[in-house]
């Protein structure tokens, strides 16, 4: 029976390589922000409130950020879920319905390919750097 000898060292290696939570958002947070722009621009509301709330939504200990809505920054002046109101519509109690609305789903697509092609460089960029930490 054949034996490897030197994986333990391979392992760790490729443990090292993966980028830690903050390392992660820091390349993300640049394209979040793009499509938080590209929500801004899109909302359809005259008001600030929503406007305003819009954001990069940024997760303490974990490999990623939103762009949306920061339903804390609403202080309760408009509902919980205005983005999906707006975004599908609703109706009113009394019957009225209120249209569609959609900003949330043409704003990721509008970015889409520009940030996966960014993404991709520069994690690719990331992970060269750490590869080449690693072999001093």
């Amino acid at each position: 029976m054949a034996q490897l000898e030197g994986m333990d060292d391979v392992l760790q290696a490729l443990r090292n390589l993966l980028p830690a939570p903050d390392e992660v958002n820091k390349v993300l947070t640049p394209f979040a922000e793009d499509v938080a722009d590209e929500m801004r621009s899109r909302v359809p509301v005259d008001q600030g409130v929503v406007k305003n709330a819009i954001g990069v939504i940024k997760r303490k200990k974990a490999q990623y950020v939103d762009a949306g809505i920061d339903y804390k920054k609403l202080n309760n002046k408009r509902p919980s879920n205005i983005g999906y109101l707006l975004e599908y519509g609703f109706v009113h109690k009394g019957g009225k319905q209120v249209q569609p609305q959609p900003f949330i789903r043409p704003s990721f697509e509008a970015c889409k390919d520009r940030i996966l092609k960014g993404m991709s460089e520069a994690f690719s960029q990331l992970l060269t750097k750490k590869w080449e930490g690693n072999k001093s």
